[in-house]
């Protein structure tokens, strides 16, 4: 009987350990360190610090992952001799460029989210000194790189006093 008494569940349910098996209430465990299970009446809830960071997570791998299907497609189409090229758009912006960008930015993200979304830009942003930004694109020919340019509500404005695109060769450090 007494045997039976140690061997029986304890507190945690599904937990065949000895009754003298305690839970530790701080990180929801048993002090063997097997996952408790809420009863019917103890809901566990999630503090929003929590959420908010799988959330981040989660978004950091989807990205990592869009970011690995991105370089096996490149490797594979380099292997084809299909590879798309890298283009550097540098701006050189006007003088109080600060004061004057305020109206045109929500017109100028959102032209630069379009253009994200096809898989044209990757990144770009402005220097911290606000004398410019560089906008790096990966895309097939150089007129895709001139197409957002001219369109872009920066340039249109005149907020961009001058603009340059180079290509850009890029060495791929995980095929050395």
């Amino acid at each position: 009987a007494r045997l039976r008494d140690l061997t029986r569940p304890s507190r945690a349910r599904g937990c065949a350990v000895p009754a003298t098996h305690r839970l530790r209430r701080s990180c929801r465990r048993c002090c063997c360190g097997r996952r408790r299970r809420p009863g019917p009446a103890r809901r566990l809830r999630t503090p929003r610090k929590q959420r908010l960071a799988g959330t981040a997570i989660a978004m950091l791998a989807s990205a990592v992952r869009r970011a690995a299907t991105s370089c096996a497609n490149n490797r594979a189409a380099t292997a084809r001799g299909l590879r798309s090229k890298h283009y550097l758009l540098q701006y050189d912006y006007v003088e109080n460029a600060l004061e004057k960008r305020a109206p045109h930015r929500p017109a100028h993200l959102k032209h630069a989210k379009e253009a994200f979304e096809r898989g044209e830009l990757r990144m770009g942003g402005a220097y911290s000194d606000l004398s410019g930004a560089t906008v790096l694109f990966e895309c097939d020919d150089q007129s895709t790189v001139e197409r957002f340019a001219t369109a872009d509500p920066y340039v249109t404005s005149g907020l961009v006093s001058s603009y340059r695109i180079k290509e850009w060769t890029v060495v791929d450090l995980a095929s050395v």
